[in-house]
């Protein structure tokens, strides 16, 4: 008797639920179709902009880093310093090279996240709103911890130790804008385990926190240890794919992620996934360019030739996984996501493999590994941890950033024995020479430990904050038209409940 008086009495605390949220669906739809007063509907949107943390803080951050842009950069003196702006030993110029990186972040990282059914304003304009805002913190980040390591040449590698520092003189040029942009990556790689479930709050805390651990990464890896990583592979795609999936292990409670699987929303539409697909089209063009960015001007061919074939190897490996493993039939979600990973495995090797089939077999690594962590990876950690990597963060930059790493290492280990490349010096290259190998492997180890710890206490931090109404919605965060799809699994899950409870 009391166990049916307690069901009847959730039953009738669901009911009252449902027909609430039933009245705010057809409100808000009334309010798109002009329906309602328009006194009414101004009231309700500023009621809610009047508790909106997330404006206030990122309109304040804005601020603070307009105050530090004025008091602690100044612009490249000339223009006519042919070491940063080209020479006829570089493929070409840093403006140019700016435009592709920034064509794949906004448009190509966008336009991948855009592939949930009900999260594409999220997936472009969300992409848009957290990159400039973490690209205006990176210069600052990435430009004091290059004052605190000492001056760095073009190559970004070689590393002159003991140079006066100035704290107020962050010197702000192409290459500094493009690090910018790599910070911006390394924090929508992280995000894209989270996208769909996490606030535009606690988005923008997470760009605010993982930076400063980024630019220490940076300085470690990139300064002090002199670890060779010209395309960002380990300092920002695997740091980034670790910072995300640390959030996700920690950010949510093991007593509400027992409830949890594989969200609906969580899912493409035929539409979507063809925006997705352009995506990736645009970061398989660009990506040539995101690791010939900061190469040594003698190796930018090298690199954009190497670069290419890695990609196209990892792209027919993509297809025949995907073919063999799903049925006889390509999947999307593969082609999506695993296709570009031959560019991300060749970002630490390829100024200095010597041989094209050295990319080619990279290349082939990353994409059947990836494909197959697709395939199987994501329906483990699905099944039996209930973990939802939204994006795949961590098949799609996670595993081919660890591959590349590791080709990074065994590379260097193999190169460095050498005295010259084609005829250039090696420490121009390697700067460690024939001890550059186990730089590499620390620089690996040191962005693995940094990523995951500073992520984890973050995640805990979150925890206390306020969580989303509904996951893979843009009407958490947007004003959606009045054909939007409405999210009615509470309805649903109620329901399946009820039947569930009547046949016991």
């Amino acid at each position: 008797m009391l166990y049916d008086a307690l069901e009847s009495r959730r039953k009738l605390w669901d009911s009252i639920q449902i027909q609430k949220d039933d009245d705010e669906v057809v409100r808000r739809k009334m309010g798109r179709l002009g329906a309602l007063p328009e006194s009414h509907a101004i009231k309700t949107q500023r009621k809610v902009a009047k508790r909106d943390l997330f404006s206030f803080i990122y309109l304040i951050c804005q601020i603070g880093f307009v105050i530090l842009f004025a008091t602690t950069t100044q612009l490249q003196g000339s223009l006519n310093n042919y070491s940063l702006y080209g020479t006829p030993n570089r493929a070409e110029n840093f403006y140019s090279l700016y435009i592709h990186i920034a064509l794949l972040l906004f448009v190509g990282i966008g336009l991948v996240y855009s592939y949930m059914r009900k999260l594409s304003f999220t997936g472009i304009g969300g992409t848009l709103a957290i990159s400039v805002f973490a690209m205006q913190w990176a210069i600052l980040v990435q430009g004091f911890f290059h004052q605190a390591g000492g001056a760095v040449n073009i190559d970004g590698t070689k590393i002159s130790l003991g140079a006066a520092v100035n704290w107020g003189n962050i010197q702000l040029d192409f290459p500094a804008v493009i690090w910018g942009l790599f910070g911006a990556i390394a924090v929508m790689v992280a995000l894209g385990t989270i996208l769909g479930k996490a606030t535009s709050l606690q988005q923008l805390i997470v760009v605010l926190w993982m930076i400063p651990f980024w630019g220490v990464n940076y300085l470690i890896g990139n300064l002090l240890l002199e670890a060779v990583d010209m395309g960002g592979t380990v300092h920002t795609f695997f740091f980034g794919a670790v910072f995300g999936v640390a959030l996700e292990i920690f950010m949510t409670k093991k007593s509400l992620r027992k409830g949890e699987g594989h969200h609906h929303d969580n899912s493409p539409r035929y539409d979507s996934d063809i925006f997705s697909i352009l995506g990736t089209v645009f970061l398989w063009i660009l990506w040539p360019s995101l690791n010939a960015a900061f190469a040594p001007d003698t190796t930018m061919y090298r690199v954009i030739v190497n670069t290419v074939l890695s990609l196209c190897v990892s792209t027919v490996m993509t297809f025949v996984f995907s073919r063999a493993f799903r049925g006889g039939k390509f999947m999307m979600l593969d082609v999506q996501r695993a296709t570009i990973s031959g560019g991300i495995g060749i970002g630490t090797c390829a100024a200095y493999l010597v041989n094209p089939g050295g990319a080619m077999a990279i290349g082939a690594v990353c994409g059947s590994l990836t494909s197959l962590s697709f395939i199987f990876f994501q329906n483990v950690i699905h099944r039996f941890i209930r973990l939802e990597d939204s994006i795949g963060s961590m098949s799609m930059f996670g595993v081919p950033g660890f591959i590349g790493g590791l080709a990074g290492v065994f590379s260097a280990a193999i190169v460095g024995q050498s005295d010259v490349i084609y005829g250039q010096p090696i420490s121009d290259i390697l700067p460690r020479g024939a001890k550059q190998a186990g730089y590499q492997f620390a620089a690996l180890a040191i962005a693995l430990i940094i990523a995951f710890i500073s992520a984890a206490i973050l995640a805990i931090l979150l925890r206390f904050s306020a969580r989303l109404p509904h996951h893979y919605t843009d009407e958490n965060d947007w004003d959606t038209p009045a054909d939007f799809e409405t999210n009615y699994e509470r309805v649903e899950e109620s329901a399946q409940k009820d039947v569930k409870i009547g046949k016991k």
